[in-house]
């Protein structure tokens, strides 16, 4: 006798079989805000502000995936990132999402604060060494996963963002 078993799906299946879901594509665009090196021909002097005498452009939407972009469970996106300063103690790594695919800076309209990170950075940085902090997402079951390791020493934060609830 033929069984016939009914069709779930979304998040009631992939609770049930996670095989069912494969990739899925992202419902927004997900990034983080960082600074970079100030451009007079690209960035609003609004924008600009000054750290140890170098100029910098805050407020800059790094992106990590965008809306409509499809996502393999399991996938990971890296970015390494390096503090304003050296002898920086801790750095906040702000998460930012928006249903927008062309999005350059934070504070643009419907950009939205989805997450925080706080790392505590490392005391040993040896001289000539570069201070780095690998930031990646981590794409599977119902979440995004975000983690920040200080490279020069052991410290690692995380924080998962809700597909289902955002």
């Amino acid at each position: 006798m033929y069984k016939q078993t009914p069709y779930i799906s979304g998040a009631v299946g992939f609770g049930l079989d996670p095989d069912v879901i494969k990739s899925r594509c992202s419902c927004l665009t997900y990034g983080v805000g960082v600074l970079h090196r100030f451009d007079s021909e690209k960035h609003p002097v609004r924008k600009k502000v000054t750290k140890d005498n170098v100029d910098w452009c805050t407020d800059v939407f790094d992106v990590f995936v965008t809306v409509n972009q499809s996502v393999e469970l399991g996938d990971s996106i890296i970015r390494r990132y390096t503090p304003v300063r050296r002898d920086q103690t801790a750095t906040t790594i702000n998460i930012y999402s928006t249903d927008s695919d062309r999005v350059t800076f934070v504070s643009d309209p419907d950009v939205q604060k989805c997450g925080t990170l706080t790392l505590k950075l490392s005391d040993t940085v040896h001289v000539g060494q570069r201070r780095e902090i690998r930031t990646e997402m981590l794409f599977g079951d119902t979440e995004i996963r975000v983690r920040a390791v200080d490279v020069n020493g052991d410290q690692v934060v995380e924080a998962s963002i809700d597909f289902i609830n955002i």
